[in-house]
């Protein structure tokens, strides 16, 4: 039982350091957002696509693991911190790829 916990705790923190990553790279992008070579626009644009398919993808995998945490407290803030990065990510995500599209 305990090998299991540790599992599926183990399984939760792995798509979740993936989410943390995903929104870093998001920021990383902002940064470049008007300065990029204009040829290389649209791969910034489409980077921003794919760190949000990247943070959605992980998103399910640590909200298919929650019910197996056993500590209320830990799938809460999991579920809460999770919940937070999503929205700005997602926010992010979609204002890097209109200010790209507007500047083609």
């Amino acid at each position: 039982a305990e090998a299991i916990k540790e599992a599926v705790l183990l399984a939760t923190k792995v798509p979740f350091s993936v989410m943390e990553l995903a929104i870093d790279g998001l920021n990383i992008a902002k940064t470049i957002v008007g300065k990029s070579n204009l040829n290389c626009a649209s791969d910034l644009g489409v980077s921003a696509l794919m760190f949000l398919a990247m943070l959605k993808g992980a998103w399910l995998n640590v909200l298919t693991n929650l019910p197996g945490i056993k500590n209320p407290d830990m799938e809460i803030s999991f579920k809460d911190k999770g919940e937070k990065i999503y929205k700005e990510a997602e926010a992010l995500a979609n204002s890097i790829y209109e200010e790209v599209k507007n500047n083609l």
